[in-house]
């Protein structure tokens, strides 16, 4: 008899919903695996494509949590005013469908925690600077003008890195603050509450698609599996125009603001380079682009191979595909996530980042000039071998433990190792 795989993601989101897409892919094609998905939001389209059931789920919409990441000290995805009807909704779901397994990916936490109600399988693909061993590096852009009083990237607000024991009490103080309400639906259901973990529960699984060359921890409880970057083939063409792209003598500049298409920063990209010193394609699906531009809605990975920069939104896709592809980034984040990528890159010598806030066709220029530097891209290189090779076994790392976890789960041999 199959066992029974929902997937769920958040539609709005691409990284989100293609990854656990590439995995499905995977268990689907190993066979003795059922696999449907859940879901909404543009994205889900892909997931139709591939011959998936999709059922119609609600989900907090995309602009809303962005807004709230990228505005307030303490975000919440989950709060008073939509957090029992969600519940409602994922519960609901997991007693119609009765899956034996749950591949989740972010936003769609509330259904790990019903999940523990009926004993079902839950394995969590989460990015490894949201998981509670990281412990950022970094300066949150609202962080009050009075409580900036560190120098350098350091300061007293959330992560409160470097200055223990001060440190692991404001760090509660943060995860309770923005945590409090899935940690009081935990408690309402008398399922025991997991306080270091966000959402108040442990998933059965916890998958990284993340390399620990990035994210380097130690001492990590078993459950918890790195499995490298998961880099996904992109559906759209190739650009017409790409000839022309490659064959350009200028140094090569590729620039993106993320999937979603809600921090389009395309006017700034044109300011910065307006003068046509540089070769600049821009991947944009909304407006045409001034004569002596390349660009549209184009495939990312035909044209950054062969790119000499890479402008990006610091999201783990673009993030991972430039590192992999050998091309130095420069990360032009929004919120807290992008800047860690940000920062773990700069700390690699693989790029350097630029606050949006601070963004300037100077500033981005600058940073041009700086990662066309050679020392980068011999550095890149060095990383690229290495993120390569864990890229190609990351979907094969994923099914082994999730496969060998279940039947552990289910008391069977324990197939993780």
């Amino acid at each position: 008899m199959a066992i029974r795989v929902l997937g769920l993601v958040h539609g709005e989101f691409s990284s989100h919903t293609v990854r656990i897409l590439e995995i499905a892919k995977a268990l689907r094609e190993l066979g003795g695996y059922d696999v449907s998905f859940s879901g909404s939001g543009k994205n889900m389209r892909a997931v139709e494509r591939e011959g998936f059931r999709v059922i119609e789920t609600k989900t907090v919409p995309g602009r809303e949590i962005l807004d709230g990441i990228e505005n307030e000290l303490f975000p919440t995805i989950f709060h008073s005013g939509n957090i029992d009807e969600l519940f409602l909704e994922e519960d609901a779901l997991l007693r119609r469908e009765k899956p034996d397994v749950i591949l989740r990916d972010s936003f769609r936490e509330l259904a790990g925690i019903a999940a523990k109600q009926y004993g079902i399988y839950d394995v969590f693909v989460q990015q490894a600077n949201l998981s509670h061993y990281y412990h950022a590096d970094f300066k949150p852009r609202n962080t009050p003008r009075m409580l900036r009083i560190l120098p350098g990237e350091r300061v007293i607000t959330i992560p409160f890195t470097g200055f223990a024991p001060l440190v692991r009490i404001g760090e509660l103080v943060f995860r309770r603050r923005i945590s409090r309400h899935l940690h009081n639906k935990v408690r309402q259901l008398g399922l025991s509450l997991e306080k270091r973990c966000y959402e108040g529960v442990e998933a059965d699984l916890i998958l990284f698609p993340d390399s620990p060359l990035l994210f380097p921890f130690r001492n990590m409880k078993d459950r918890y599996k790195f499995i490298g970057p998961v880099l996904v083939k992109d559906s759209t063409e190739i650009p017409d125009w790409l000839g022309r792209f490659t064959s350009d003598t200028r140094k090569r500049v590729l620039t993106t603001s993320g999937s979603t298409g809600m921090q389009d920063r395309t006017e700034s990209f044109i300011r910065a380079f307006r003068g046509g010193e540089f070769a600049v394609a821009v991947h944009n699906n909304s407006r045409d682009l001034p004569l002596g531009f390349y660009g549209g809605n184009f495939n990312v990975g035909a044209v950054l191979q062969h790119s000499d920069v890479f402008v990006t939104h610091g999201g783990i896709g673009s993030t991972y595909l430039g590192l992999v592809l050998g091309v130095p980034l420069i990360s032009v984040y929004t919120h807290f996530e992008q800047q860690t990528n940000a920062r773990q890159i700069e700390k690699l010598g693989a790029g350097v980042s630029l606050s949006c806030d601070d963004l300037s066709a100077k500033a981005l220029k600058e940073r041009v000039e700086i990662v066309l530097d050679r020392r980068y891209g011999e550095r890149i290189r060095e990383v690229s071998q290495i993120l390569g090779e864990e890229a190609r076994k990351s979907i094969s790392l994923a099914v082994k433990y999730l496969s060998g976890g279940y039947e552990c789960f289910t008391g069977g041999k324990c197939g993780w190792n």
